[in-house]
Formats: C-alpha cells, structure tokens, sequence
C-alpha cells in the first residue's frame, strides 16, 4: 500500500528523465517519493499495478521524432496522459578527468543520445558505440571503468553528480533540442475549461488509409498537433493522434462517429491541459 505519492521515472539519478521529473516537481510545487527505474517497461508496470500513482516519460524529440518505446507502451496501455511539457536538452561529452578527445575508443549513452548527436559523431567514426537503459548509467559506467578510453553523452548536471568532467558541449543536431515528457496516472480527469488543451486518439484497424484520415480531421477543422502511423503490424495498423481540441467538442465528436462508421477502433486516450513548465 502506498501512503504518500509517488512518481516513477527512468533513472538512475542524473538522467533527462529524472531532470524532467525535478522540474515538474519544483514548478507546481509537489511532493513525491521518487521511484526510478531501469526502464520503461517497468514504469508501466509500476503504475499500472498502482505501484505508483504518476510516472514521467519521454515520448517525443524535436530532432529524433517519436520514442519508439514509449510510444508502443503508451498505444498497448490503459494509462492515462495527465499533462505534458518539454524539456530542454542539452547533450554533452563527458569523460573522466584525464580523457581527451583523442584517446577516446568507446562511447556510451542512451540510444536517443546517439540519435539526436549523430551529427558530431559522423567525425568520429572509429569510436563503438555502447548502447544504455539511460544516460545516468552511462555516467556510472564510465565512472567505474575509470580510464581516458571511454567517454559518454549526457547532461552537465550529471557530470557533476558522478564527478566527471565535461569536454564538449552542446554536440546535438539541433540547438533548440527538446524533449515532450507526459505525466501519467490511472485516472483520467474530467477537464471542464477547453482552453489549452489537447485530446489524444489512437485509431486501430487491419486496413487504414492515412491521407484518408487526414482529410476527415481537416474537414471539420480539426488542428492535428502530432500524428505517427505504426504500420508494423501485419494484422492491425495504429495511427496516434493529437488533436488541440476537446474530447467534447461538436467536431471531434462527429469526426469520432464517421471513424466508427467505417469501423476503425478509437482508443481514447486523454484528455489534458498542456503544462507551461
């Protein structure tokens, strides 16, 4: 049994995700036992196990797009979006204190990381690329290997926990690189006020035309804010959509009922406020 809130994230300490978590937690002025985690899978279990009452989790990069991962979790769950807002990111190369760019051989990092600097690396094509559950494990691995043959992408504040030091920065494809965190929870909210606001859909069926999609939603004036198609699967097609506009509203509504007409399964998602953080 839980006796105060708690709030899951992909850990360990130090990582983007855990610095999201501080900043939503120091902005609205909450408090939370802190849960990390050593991957995604495990924060959905927790919450949907009521393990923990919220979880933050990346779901989208203005440069590498959709977080796979997340995304397939979030589409397969019952979990409900409670807010969202972006974080700014800033990756940089960070080693032991007597490391220098030339002895590097390995570098470690979250896969997102990877993408997302793939720029800078380009230069570097002789160093192996260690994949991690989080950039904080990185830190901590490099940390414990303790030679100036390894080096990881991270965040400045990381480096200072795990006492490195930073050799470069601001090594991301883009300079104004963000991340969208959602919070999560088992609840959906009933929100009343349809300013700032943002429904997400799932669309589910074997045989989906995606500009057919499109076209219905812009019929009815609807501001598609994101959308991903997920054509993996043989037997049923996803499409994840976002929608700046109630759930309720006289146009979302009739576009859901020409959906169910042609016999395209929604999963209603959330409704939520978008957060200024």
């Amino acid at each position: 049994m839980i006796f105060k809130k708690t709030i899951s994230f992909l850990g360990p300490i130090g990582s983007y995700s855990y610095l999201a978590t501080m900043k939503y937690i120091e902005k609205f002025n909450k408090k939370y036992y802190l849960k990390e985690h050593k991957n995604f899978q495990k924060i959905f279990d927790d919450l949907k196990n009521y393990k923990s009452h919220y979880a933050i989790i990346p779901i989208q990069n203005n440069s590498s797009g959709f977080i796979n991962e997340t995304y397939h979790l979030l589409c397969n769950s019952k979990l409900c979006i409670s807010g969202e807002f972006h974080l700014l990111i800033q990756h940089c190369l960070i080693a032991n204190n007597n490391t220098s760019i030339e002895s590097i051989q390995k570098i470690y990092s979250h896969s997102q990381p990877f993408a997302q600097c793939s720029q800078f690396l380009q230069n570097f094509t002789r160093w192996k690329l260690k994949y991690t559950n989080s950039t904080s494990e990185a830190m901590q691995i490099i940390s414990k290997i303790n030679n100036n043959h390894v080096a990881a992408i991270g965040n400045p504040i990381s480096a200072k926990i795990y006492n490195l030091k930073i050799i470069l920065s601001n090594i991301s494809n883009k300079i104004n690189n963000y991340t969208k965190f959602l919070i999560l929870s088992n609840e959906k909210k009933n929100i009343i006020d349809n300013r700032n606001v943002k429904t997400v859909l799932i669309l589910l069926k074997k045989t989906i035309v995606f500009s057919e999609i499109v076209s219905i939603f812009q019929k009815y004036n609807l501001k598609i804010k994101e959308i991903k198609k997920n054509y993996q699967n043989t037997f049923q097609k996803t499409i994840y959509i976002e929608i700046e506009n109630h759930i309720q509203s006289e146009n979302i509504q009739n576009v859901i009922n020409i959906l169910h007409k042609k016999n395209i399964l929604i999963k209603f998602l959330s409704c939520y406020k978008k957060l200024i953080v």
